[in-house]
C-alpha cells in the first residue's frame, strides 16, 4: 500500500512536469492535445473494451477474470481522466488483455502474501466477506492495544468501560415511548 501511495505522489508531480516539457518543446497545442484527448477518447476506449468483455459467452469459470477485468478497466478509466502522458500510457496498457492478466496475477499474489503473513485478515460469514488490512498485530495485541489472554477485550488504559445490564421487563413497551399521533396523521 505504501508503494502505491508513493507511485501516486510521483505521478502527481511527474505528469504535470512532462506536460510542461511537451509545452516548452512542441507548443501549447501539443500539450493540450496530450492533456485533453485522453480525457475524451479514453472513456470511449474503456467502454469499447468493457462491451467486448460483456459480449463474451458467460462462463462460470471466467467470473473471477471478468471481475478482474472490470476492476482494471475502472482503473484505466480513472487514469484517462487524470491528464498527463504517464497516466495515459498506463490507461492504454490496461486496455491490453495480456497486461490486465499480468496486473491481476501480481495483485492476487500480493493479496495471498498479505493474508499468509497475517497482514490482512479475511473473514467469511453469512453477510459475505470482510477484509481487514493493517500492519498485522503480534500475539497479545489487537487493534485497540494489548489483549489479555483471559479476557475478550483490551487491557490497560484502553479496557472496556464497566456498565450495567438493563432488564427488559423494567422498560415500558415501545409504543408508550412514542408521542401520540397528531390529528393530521390520522
Amino acid at each position: 500500500m505504501k508503494n502505491l501511495f508513493l507511485l501516486g505522489v510521483v505521478v502527481a508531480f511527474v505528469d504535470p512536469a512532462l506536460l510542461y516539457v511537451i509545452w516548452s518543446y512542441a507548443g501549447i497545442e501539443a500539450a493540450l492535445a496530450v492533456a485533453l484527448l485522453p480525457l475524451f477518447l479514453g472513456p470511449r476506449l474503456v467502454a469499447w473494451s468493457r462491451a467486448k468483455i460483456d459480449s463474451r459467452v458467460p462462463d462460470p469459470a471466467a467470473i473471477p477474470d471478468m471481475l478482474g477485468d472490470s476492476l482494471m478497466l475502472t482503473a484505466a478509466y480513472f487514469l484517462f481522466v487524470y491528464p498527463g502522458p504517464l497516466t495515459t500510457i498506463a490507461g492504454l496498457l490496461l486496455l491490453i488483455p495480456t497486461v490486465r492478466r499480468w496486473v491481476q496475477r501480481l495483485a492476487l499474489g500480493r493479496l495471498k502474501n498479505a493474508v499468509s503473513t497475517g497482514n490482512m485478515t479475511v473473514l467469511g460469514g453469512m453477510d459475505g466477506f470482510v477484509m481487514s488490512s493493517g500492519a498485522g498485530f503480534p500475539p497479545g495485541f489487537g487493534p485497540m492495544g494489548p489483549v489479555s489472554e483471559n479476557s475478550n477485550g483490551p487491557v490497560g488504559p484502553l479496557k472496556q468501560a464497566e456498565g450495567r445490564v438493563i432488564d427488559d421487563a423494567s422498560l415500558p413497551p415501545p409504543t408508550e415511548l412514542l408521542p401520540p399521533p397528531s390529528p393530521s396523521e390520522k
